[in-house]
């Protein structure tokens, strides 16, 4: 909810908003899964939020199935913010594929929270990035300069 507030306060005299909110146990029941499921599908944004402590259930993947084809392939931004903090990331990490699957196959761009695990700043711009990319470092000079394994003649 307080990334939709934000959003108002920031864009409100540009931009019209319109929210439908879904608890996932609403997507038990058939009729209410079916109205979410034209909601997403007229979407230009859908938030997720959810814990990560948990698989999602059949009744949310099965509505993520139902809204992906009414998309049409409109294009539309995914927003991830599912919470990751001491979950095992073999667990979260099923989740998010889950996730970026859904957005990637109903031609959304998949946005998530930046994990906490990152160290340092991200760069500014993509001009940064390439002047990084195209830095060699001693690490990568030796990488570079190893000489080939030996091979094996496997033919006798």
């Amino acid at each position: 909810m307080k990334v939709c507030d934000h959003l108002v306060q920031q864009f409100w005299a540009e931009v019209e908003f319109k929210f439908h909110w879904w608890r996932t146990d609403f997507l038990e029941d058939e009729a209410m899964a079916a109205t979410a499921a034209a909601d997403a599908g007229n979407a230009d944004f859908i938030v997720v939020s959810s814990s990560a402590e948990r698989e999602l259930s059949p009744f949310v993947k099965n509505w993520f199935e139902a809204w992906i084809a009414q998309r049409q392939g409109r294009e539309g931004a995914f927003v991830d913010l599912t919470e990751t903090g001491a979950v095992p990331a073999a667990h979260v990490q099923h989740n998010k594929i889950f996730l970026r699957n859904v957005a990637r196959r109903a031609a959304m761009d998949y946005l998530t929270k930046v994990p906490s695990v990152l160290n340092g700043k991200l760069p500014d711009s993509v001009e940064s990035v390439d002047l990084r990319a195209g830095q060699v470092t001693s690490v990568l000079d030796n990488i570079l300069h190893q000489p080939p394994p030996p091979r094996l003649d496997l033919q006798r």
